[in-house]
């Protein structure tokens, strides 16, 4: 039998199959580190990072479903893309959250000063929002920049996105002037966009609160997941939100009372979608959370108990198995009720009415909250 070897064996790849020594390795060179003596923003960027380690600062977390969120930024850039152009970002609408937020909860927007030695809480008129951005210049250096939208709290979403796009143009562009980084009240900042999970910005003197925000992205124990099971799951995706605040001045409960605010109006509490959808003119209602959607109100039963929906188009009580009666067409066989019960037109298919738990009797339901002595 022909037996083949290889001309050179142990050298797949190229490598040689003898393991190379660990100890012959290169030289290091002793070199001196470079140094630059900083000037312009990352002077003064420096310095107010030195500055902010005088503040005596707090920190509240909070994650918030993003489905609504994604789902109204869809619907809002197939509208512009139709219609006037431009595109609406994550950022803009968080953003317009926080301003409301602040508008809600005046006191995230106070900050600390001293005169003659003593402290003194600066209460502002004005919500101007510095937007922290991060400027790479041509040969790859990076310079933190926080430019302020003035007056944001006279601002309707419209204004609002026309203002931030005009100050981020200014700031690529490099036409900001000294007034646009004066008399910032409160600071916005995205790390997420570079996939941070969530991060603890400095606040700088002179403000009272930083929102920083995360990554949106599902929860990580669902990242492996197959988009099909999560769909399944109904499993959103979230961003977590951090309030970095001066503690001197706002307190933790107000902190949180500022998180929660934006997030139900990330949720479309006090019609906060209603208002973004009316600003940019968009034809249609925005979307809205099934468990968040109003409900008609419900009649009253013969003795002022609770009975079935107003709500022509709901399912109302009718025949067994499933079957509707024609409107104005009396039940063929009246309702079974207990002796002297108050209320024999209270019969409607559900386990619940207005959360109180409702107790079978045949085809009659109870209901206990208002029938205490009703027996079980």
């Amino acid at each position: 039998m022909r037996t083949e070897t290889p001309s050179t064996p142990g050298h797949a790849s190229g490598l040689s199959a003898n393991a190379p020594n660990p100890a012959n390795r290169p030289k290091v060179a002793s070199q001196e580190p470079k140094k630059t003596v900083m000037k312009g923003v990352p002077m003064r960027t420096a310095k107010a990072m030195d500055a902010s380690l005088t503040m005596p600062v707090a920190t509240t977390v909070r994650s918030v479903p993003m489905k609504l969120v994604i789902d109204q930024r869809t619907v809002i850039n197939n509208f512009l893309k139709r219609s006037k152009g431009g595109k609406v970002s994550f950022t803009h609408i968080i953003g317009f959250a926080m301003v409301q937020a602040l508008k809600a909860i005046p006191a995230m927007n106070n900050a600390y000063g001293e005169e003659n030695g003593k402290p003194v809480l600066i209460e502002n008129p004005s919500i101007n929002i510095g937007l922290a951005m991060d400027l790479v210049k041509p040969d790859g250096t990076r310079n933190l920049v926080v430019p302020a939208i003035k007056g944001c709290e006279q601002l309707d979403f419209m204004q609002w996105w026309a203002a931030y796009e005009e100050v981020v143009k200014k700031g690529r562009t490099g036409k900001l002037g000294v007034e646009d980084f004066q008399g910032v009240t409160a600071s916005l900042t995205n790390p997420g966009g570079l996939g941070t999970n969530h991060s603890v910005p400095r606040l700088m003197n002179g403000q009272g609160v930083i929102v920083g925000v995360g990554s949106i992205d599902y929860p990580p124990e669902f990242q492996g997941t197959s988009e099909s099971r999560i769909n399944e799951l109904g499993v959103s995706k979230i961003t977590t939100l951090t309030s970095t605040y001066d503690h001197r001045v706002i307190q933790g409960a107000q902190s949180g009372e500022f998180l929660r605010k934006m997030h139900r109006l990330l949720l479309g509490e006090d019609g906060f979608y209603d208002q973004i959808f009316e600003s940019l003119r968009v034809p249609y209602p925005p979307a809205a959370l099934g468990h968040r959607r109003q409900r008609p109100p419900l009649q009253s039963g013969a003795q002022g108990g609770p009975c079935r929906r107003a709500d022509p188009g709901l399912p109302q009580p009718g025949p067994p198995h499933g079957r509707r009666r024609p409107a104005g067409v009396p039940p063929a066989h009246p309702p079974r009720t207990r002796a002297g019960d108050p209320r024999p037109d209270c019969v409607g298919p559900g386990p619940r009415v207005r959360g109180r738990h409702l107790r079978w009797r045949g085809p009659q339901l109870h209901d206990a909250a208002r029938d205490p002595g009703h027996p079980a």
